[in-house]
Order: structure tokens, then C-alpha cells, then sequence
């Protein structure tokens, strides 16, 4: 509840205009430059996901629409 992070997200591709990969990128940075440690699971309208985070793991995962289940806990920050 540091910075209202998916809230963060969803400003920044409204207002910017970025897509979901770079306002992600843009959110974690800056939870990051306030000391704040976490992630998110963030979904486009077209069905693009992304998992970025900050902290050493996170518990993550999504289903592609063909049905392939990827879940992670610890691991590299991932951007899909």
C-alpha cells in the first residue's frame, strides 16, 4: 500500500500511454527508489502478462490461453 502500486501501473499506461512492460518497469522503479519492496501480476487487454518485481522471490503464476500453467517463486524478475 506503499505507493497504491497496480493503481501506479494502470495511471501510467492511461496517462503515459505505455505499454504494460515498460509502466511495469516504470512502477517497480520507482517502489523501489521509496524503499518499498514487492510486485505485481499485471494483465493487459490483450492477454499480455508481466511479473515484475523487486524483492528476492515473489509467489507468481498465470495460465496462457492455450492452457500452459507457469508458476515461480524465487527466480529472475520476469517480463513476458
Amino acid at each position: 500500500m506503499l505507493c497504491v502500486t497496480a493503481y501506479d501501473l494502470a495511471a501510467r499506461m492511461k496517462y503515459k500511454g505505455l505499454g504494460l512492460e515498460d509502466a511495469a518497469r516504470e512502477t517497480i522503479e520507482h517502489l523501489t527508489q521509496i524503499g518499498g519492496e514487492g510486485g505485481l501480476i499485471a494483465v493487459d487487454t490483450q492477454g499480455n502478462v508481466v511479473l515484475p518485481f523487486n524483492s528476492d522471490g515473489m509467489y507468481r503464476g498465470f495460465m496462457t490461453a492455450d492452457g500452459q500453467v507457469e508458476i515461480d517463486i524465487y527466480g529472475q524478475n520476469r517480463l513476458r
